[in-house]
């Protein structure tokens, strides 16, 4: 994993959010405003992207 800014650290999103489900979220649905929601394939994809290893 490449080396994080100087003041981060590394931990799980359990320790820096609430991690829940809920019902399906359709895109006519997404809004630009509130509480960003992210589906588990979003996160993943950003978490690949990221490493240089692109899916």
């Amino acid at each position: 994993m490449p080396e994080l800014p100087e003041g981060w650290i590394e931990t799980t999103l359990g320790n820096v959010c609430e991690i829940t489900t809920a019902k399906r979220i359709f895109a006519k649905e997404y809004q630009t405003s509130g509480i960003p929601f992210f589906r588990g394939k979003e996160i993943t994809e950003k978490f690949f992207y990221h490493l240089g290893k692109v899916q």
